[in-house]
């Protein structure tokens, strides 16, 4: 790869964007070629939305994870499922430029919500649940994205930039009480282009902005790692975690850490900017704070387990080199 430029810069998330884009439509025509006369499926109207996504064209998240279960349903030997997935990507039409903000429901997103939940939950599905706001709850909420994101526009552009190249959808939900976790925001590989945050917080602009840093951090490192992954530790090799009690595989650990450095600068950047009040100085200055504790955490763990690939060192040292020069 080349150098990894830790600052935000749209046109390496633009990168990201397009290998990830092309990388699903060769993946796709691939799949289309093998089981062509062995399973049925339209394939005029999926070979019509690849030739789109070879274009430029950008379709919902859900059209990865239509794929990757198509992908599973074929391993799985469920031939019902490789055609309800294949077809459900043909009958897809492009996005538009500008970021959709919807809620996690059957109303907005069709059946297609069925396949958010179902890529959302595959890593924990027994302590997280995730459900649709009520309409309240969704309303008010995108009315705080919008605020988050202007405020990132004023304070710190390049990012804010940066974030729309990668979302195409911002997911409103919410958690089940009744399990043992909630959650604050997520981001899937498998449903590349969608950003999950949860619509009961992130309260504040500030919140907001960091929410939208966090999350955008994630899928950055999901574009970047399009040739290679980031780390080459086994999946089932567990370590100590900076933001979890539990222990966690390498590569959530490496996430965990760079999203930390990528948190401070955008916490470090509002506070420089001279759009916040003194409450919102204080504020960012304890969210940097605590993104100084998390990412040092982190790197000790990284650094000292960490099988890292080319793309993964750059990224972290990239990381390193930042936080070193704010704590000099």
């Amino acid at each position: 790869m080349t150098e990894f430029s830790f600052t935000p810069d749209a046109e390496q998330a633009r990168i990201g964007d397009r290998k990830m884009r092309q990388g699903l439509a060769d993946s796709l025509a691939y799949v289309v070629e093998e089981i062509d006369g062995a399973i049925a499926f339209d394939r005029s109207s999926i070979e019509t939305n690849i030739a789109r996504m070879r274009d430029g064209a950008r379709f919902a998240p859900s059209a990865f994870g239509h794929y990757y279960l198509a992908v599973q349903a074929i391993a799985d030997e469920n031939f019902a499922h490789v055609s309800y997935h294949l077809d459900a990507i043909g009958r897809q039409q492009p996005l538009s430029d500008e970021m959709e903000i919807v809620e996690l429901s059957e109303a907005a997103l069709g059946k297609d919500a069925e396949i958010y939940t179902t890529l959302l939950g595959a890593e924990d599905s027994s302590s997280l649940r995730f459900l649709a706001p009520p309409k309240p709850v969704a309303e008010q909420f995108a009315s705080r994205f919008r605020n988050g994101m202007a405020l990132l526009d004023r304070a710190a552009p390049t990012l804010a930039e940066e974030v729309r190249v990668l979302v195409s959808q911002m997911v409103m939900a919410v958690g089940d009480k009744s399990f043992a976790y909630e959650f604050d925001g997520a981001s899937v590989y498998s449903l590349w282009g969608a950003l999950f945050l949860n619509a009961e917080s992130h309260v504040t602009p500030l919140a907001m902005a960091e929410a939208i840093a966090h999350e955008a951090g994630h899928s950055l490192l999901f574009g970047m790692s399009v040739d290679e992954p980031l780390v080459r530790n086994p999946d089932d090799a567990l370590y100590p975690s900076p933001l979890r009690v539990d222990l966690r595989p390498m590569d959530g650990i490496y996430h965990a850490t760079f999203v930390s450095s990528r948190m401070h600068w955008a916490m470090q950047t509002l506070i420089d900017s001279g759009q916040l009040d003194d409450e919102q100085r204080v504020a960012a200055a304890e969210a940097r704070d605590g993104d100084t504790r998390n990412f040092w955490a982190g790197y000790k763990t990284v650094a000292e387990f960490g099988d890292l690939t080319l793309t993964g060192r750059s990224i972290m040292t990239a990381a390193h080199a930042y936080m070193a020069s704010v704590a000099a």
